[in-house]
């Protein structure tokens, strides 16, 4: 039995040598393939790092682009009521000027009318006001209100002035025959 139990532990020496042989193959094999992963892994950090200071530097650009937009719509929003202002004067003006044409007219024509020229202007602010009034309350527009001449819109706001008036109370000046009535018999004839 000595030759048996000496083949039995010659074979399981052998065993137990191949086993630690093809271990340590395998831990070196294991080794190679981590050190070949960790070569391959420290570029993907790096480029790990970049793509996320991108990702901040694309946020950062991605804000400040928000609020230049945020500010463009507010400059918009400001430009269209900076344009209705411009209407609204331009308009004025020209209600204005057309205004000033007839009533520079008459006094240039009546030489002998002892209104100045200046006394016209300070009445059309108030034919302006009565003007207005009348538009924001239609139950008070008469049909006969287009027949006014700018003479008669003048008379009334000198009315409306001398009497002392507001631009409600000038627009129901306005409604009384002598004004809006005398307007509209001319026309009939």
């Amino acid at each position: 039995m000595k030759t048996i139990q000496k083949i039995l532990v010659a074979a399981g020496s052998v065993t137990a040598i191949g086993f630690a042989v093809l271990e340590a193959r395998l831990a070196a094999h294991w080794v190679n393939k981590l050190s070949a992963m960790t070569q391959h892994l420290d570029p993907m950090l790096e480029q790990f790092r970049q793509l996320r200071q991108e990702r901040d530097e694309m946020a950062n650009k991605l804000a400040t682009a928000r609020q230049d937009n945020d500010r463009l719509r507010q400059d918009v929003a400001d430009l269209l009521k900076l344009r209705g202002e411009v209407t609204r004067l331009r308009t004025d003006s020209a209600e204005l000027t057309r205004l000033r044409a007839p009533a520079t007219a008459g006094t240039t024509a009546n030489a002998n009318d002892s209104t100045p020229a200046a006394t016209e202007d300070w009445r059309l602010p108030i034919v302006h006001q009565l003007r207005q009034a009348i538009d924001l309350m239609p139950e008070r527009k008469i049909p006969e209100l287009r027949f006014l001449t700018d003479e008669d819109w003048l008379r009334a706001a000198q009315t409306a002035s001398l009497v002392g008036l507001d631009a409600d109370d000038g627009a129901a000046l306005l409604q009384k025959p002598g004004f809006a009535i005398s307007g509209f018999g001319a026309l009939r004839e």
